[in-house]
């Protein structure tokens, strides 16, 4: 899907995220897609929601952070550091 399709999506906005430009957006959700879809990942719907938590969780800002001092949340999808080490991984 071109960035064109990517313009009415806004992101969260507020302390620690959504300090990108529209370019920045659409260039994440871009790459985003085409990772996960690169996986095997093609449900619109599934696509759609990775998408909405990235606008939730971040406003599409990769460097985002927690609102505390004292959390560990970073990233697209608010992942910390726990979540992150509990996941499972290849090899």
């Amino acid at each position: 899907m071109p960035s064109t399709d990517w313009v009415t999506i806004q992101g969260k906005k507020g302390h620690g995220a959504g300090k990108v430009t529209d370019d920045e957006k659409n260039a994440m959700i871009d790459h985003a897609v085409s990772t996960w879809e690169g996986m095997g990942l093609t449900d619109p719907e599934k696509l759609a929601f990775g998408i909405a938590t990235m606008g939730l969780e971040s406003g599409f800002d990769p460097h985002a952070v927690g609102k505390t001092e004292s959390s560990d949340e970073y990233g697209l999808g608010q992942f910390t550091v726990h979540s992150t080490s509990s996941a499972p991984h290849d090899g």
